[in-house]
């Protein structure tokens, strides 16, 4: 992690946790104390419990003339003991329990800021990105962001726990301080390169999960797909062979970690042996001195090994916060302006207007729309047919209110849609896609995602309209029936009669139908095509076809071919021309 980085990664830290860090230290401060206190406390009762002990007390460091004055007995130095033990053990407690608390208030803000940036990024910024690369950003990389926090906030700890030791050993003996924190510290300099390794793993074990979720969110959406093509064992191959890379990676780091550790352990073990050496042999402390110290470094030592472990740890899962940086950053630059205040949907009385609208995805060396220009009046049918890749999604996506395009401009009424109320004109039109999903919960719910308020008999009535209602008042549980996962129990012809009956709750001023019937049988697309035509007259409807049966019902024509309309009229009209579009497509040309 670079400085600029850390700086970043900090500042985030703070702006969310505030003085909630400062209290966490200050916490660790007062366990720090009491810990050193009853250190200081178990001095003088190992001098008391030896025989002739307690006529030596006044030679102790740091405590020896004030118990000489105040003589305890061996009760009181062991009831003063234990209080501070139980008092440290409270305070431990407390700090643990309050840096948790820290910890999942910070992870609970930066992943609802995170999915709050998703969730309002304009369309573009993601109809592009993998589901799976979502998904992980708002799960893994977010717990190795909280992961990584647990290490700062223990590094912090274990360097408050260092100063009030080295306090301790100041009082002692100042040489003998410096000398072994200087040492440790230089101990601490030269693992730098296995720390800079860890950091390098972190990058590369992110990449490594971000495949893993890939393939198996891809698994659990194509099993059916894995199925019918007999192609379990692919993905078998590749789920286990991206296991047995992370498994080979995380082995690396454990290996790499533990020679840290080894390294660690035999310079302490040299350090203590020159330590020893130089306190009798060239400073003389006496022996009080040299057992206080050596008490002393020897809860020292375990600090010094705990900010290695964790300052490995931190640069492993670091990484993920530039992750989560980046994806934030990316997608609150293509945040959906809000709508201005009290801004509101243009009402649909006349018609929709398309003036030379035009559309280019960003990277695309071709327009996928060209200087298209329509108007639909308010209540009719119109049907948009094309091969794939005229353009046909695109333009329906742009009446949406989803894109917003990049030449010309989209009128209702005369009232342009821009960035002040696409995103309200999106709240009252509704969509049905050609393959609709129904949620693993009942048909009520899965009904009420098109309008969260609506009554039971404003669900009946959107029911009939889809010719859909007989079906379930023949379901033992009626609306309470579950559809199962992705819709499952229901057949794809009902499904879509379902998303029918769900985009007729919103009440839109304008209906897409995205081949909503391009898979379903002849039953079904003629179920589909008696409740459109039922809506001539109430609903504007846009539907995108590739068969007559699925067009000849539609006011209006429009043709589409390399993002131009290319021609436009009635179905009579054009099909009395033995040259159209809709001409070739009942002849099947």
């Amino acid at each position: 992690m670079t400085l600029a980085g850390l700086r970043d990664y900090l500042a985030t830290i703070w702006a969310v946790a505030g003085g909630r860090l400062l209290a966490g230290v200050g916490l660790t401060a007062l366990a720090g104390l009491t810990e050193g206190l009853s250190l200081v406390i178990l001095i003088p009762l190992v001098a008391i419990a030896m025989p002739g002990g307690g006529s030596v007390l006044s030679d102790l460091p740091l405590v020896g003339e004030t118990l000489a004055r105040w003589s305890p007995d061996l009760v009181t130095l062991l009831m003063i003991f234990i209080a501070l033990v139980v008092a440290q053990a409270l305070l431990s407690r407390a700090k643990a329990l309050f840096n948790q608390r820290t910890i999942q208030d910070v992870s609970a803000q930066l992943r609802t800021r995170l999915f709050e940036s998703i969730s309002y990024a304009r369309w573009e910024a993601l109809h592009n990105r993998r589901s799976s690369d979502l998904n992980h950003a708002l799960t893994h990389d977010i717990d190795n962001v909280m992961g990584s926090i647990g290490s700062v906030l223990a590094i912090v700890q274990a360097c408050l726990m260092l100063a009030i030791y080295l306090v301790l050993a100041l009082l002692i003996s100042w040489p003998m301080a410096l000398f072994a924190f200087v040492i440790g510290g230089a101990l601490f300099l030269a693992l730098y390169p296995l720390r800079r390794r860890a950091n390098r793993h972190g990058k590369r074990l992110i990449a490594m999960y971000q495949d893993q979720n890939a393939t198996v969110l891809e698994f659990i959406g194509s099993i059916r797909l894995a199925k019918l093509f007999a192609a379990e064992d692919r993905q078998v191959r590749e789920y286990s062979g991206n296991v047995g890379r992370i498994r080979g990676a995380v082995l690396d780091f454990a290996a790499l970690s533990t020679w840290g550790g080894v390294f660690f352990q035999i310079g302490a073990a040299l350090v203590a042996a020159l330590f020893v050496y130089l306190a009798i042999e060239v400073f003389a402390l006496d022996f009080a001195r040299l057992a206080t110290l050596l008490v002393v470094f020897a809860r020292i030592a375990p600090r010094f090994s705990a900010i290695q472990e964790n300052v490995q740890t931190f640069l492993t899962e670091a990484p993920a916060f530039a992750n989560y940086r980046r994806n934030a950053d990316h997608f609150d630059a293509h945040r959906e302006e809000p709508a201005l205040s009290g801004a509101t949907a243009p009402s649909l009385r006349e018609s929709i207007g398309l003036t030379g609208v035009g559309m280019t995805y960003a990277g695309a060396e071709t327009p996928s729309l060209r200087d298209v220009t329509l108007e639909i009046p308010k209540g009719q049918i119109v049907a948009m047919i094309g091969p794939s890749g005229s353009g046909k999604s695109t333009l329906a996506d742009i009446m949406a209110g989803l894109f917003a395009p990049t030449a010309g401009i989209m009128t209702i009424d005369g009232v342009a849609i821009d960035a002040a109320n696409r995103r309200a004109w999106r709240s009252t039109v509704a969509s049905v896609p050609q393959e609709s999903q129904l949620l693993h919960t009942t048909l009520a719910s899965n009904l009420r995602l098109g309008n969260a308020h609506a009554t039971d008999a404003e669900i009946w009535d959107a029911l009939e309209r889809a010719n859909i209602a007989e079906l379930v008042r023949a379901l033992p549980d009626g609306l309470e029936t579950v559809a199962g996962d992705r819709g499952t129990r229901f057949s794809g012809g009902e499904r879509q009669r379902f998303a029918l009956a769900r985009a007729l709750l919103r009440k839109p001023q304008l209906l897409i139908l995205d081949e909503a019937t391009s898979a379903l049988d002849w039953e079904n697309q003629r179920m589909i095509v008696a409740a459109i035509t039922a809506l001539r007259g109430e609903l504007t409807i846009l539907t995108i076809a590739h068969r007559p049966s699925l067009v000849s019902f539609a006011d209006h024509v429009v043709a589409l071919e390399n993002g131009r309309i290319v021609e436009q009229g009635s179905y009579s009209e054009l099909a009395a021309r033995d040259e159209s579009k809709i001409a070739r497509m009942i002849s099947g040309g």
